[in-house]
């Protein structure tokens, strides 16, 4: 992923929140949470379920990268197997 590493936020991210590192879209990762929460400050979703509420990942951790192809490229999850 180092690669990827760039030292600003990248332009079509929408976030209040600062990073100890930013990437630019280069993988399609896949992530396990112990759950979805509302919050204040994040912006996925951002007042789809409730007013200035977005969705985040509690206790998020990386389990794997699921394509080797361009993120942009149309797929499904059964293509990435």
């Amino acid at each position: 992923m180092r690669k990827h590493v760039i030292q600003h936020k990248y332009p079509r991210v929408n976030s209040t929140l600062e990073a100890d590192v930013w990437f630019e879209p280069g993988a399609v990762i896949e992530i396990l949470g112990a759950e979805i929460t509302l919050g204040p400050i994040h912006t996925c979703a951002m007042d789809s379920v409730r007013k200035r509420s977005g969705l985040a990942i509690r206790f998020p951790g990386f389990t794997m990268i699921k394509c080797k192809r361009d993120y942009k490229s149309e797929m499904s999850a059964r293509a990435c197997c």
